[in-house]
């Protein structure tokens, strides 16, 4: 019977949330016709998606896509750090950049880090470099 219970509990606390989000994609296409196809299924892709509506697709540089797209960290281009740089002296030196001394919001660490997985560092890299920087509750949530 306590097994029964503890399922039913488990259940009956389950919680169901929706959430509105407005996104920009950005995609290397050959015209917009073909972008709408790849904004159209990465938006279809995803799991729990009810309802998407493409309001606008417009051409950008590329000197627009590469600001636009996540190879740029905050105030430094990573792209642009010296290549004998080990990973965990560029996540640093961008931190740094970003923060300087100050300490940065929880939400201002949680975009600094997944901006850095985008920009192509490995998630568990940017925790054992920050582990100073960023609390041991935010880390476990992440790890």
């Amino acid at each position: 019977m306590k097994r029964f219970s503890k399922l039913v509990e488990s259940i009956e606390s389950e919680k169901y949330f929706k959430v509105s989000a407005q996104i920009e994609l950005i995609f290397k296409s050959e015209n917009e016709g073909e972008a709408g196809y790849l904004a159209d299924s990465e938006l279809g892709s995803l799991e729990s998606q009810i309802d998407f509506r493409i309001s606008d697709i417009s051409e950008v540089s590329q000197d627009e896509y590469k600001k636009l797209t996540l190879t740029e960290s905050y105030g430094v281009f990573v792209g642009d750090l010296p290549k004998e740089m080990t990973p965990e002296q560029k996540i640093l030196a961008t931190w740094e950049s970003e923060f300087g001394n100050r300490a940065p919001t929880t939400t201002e660490k949680m975009e600094f880090y997944h901006q850095m997985r985008e920009s192509g560092f490995d998630g568990m890299v940017i925790l054992d470099t920050l582990k100073d920087k960023i609390s041991s509750e935010w880390m476990s949530k992440k790890a």
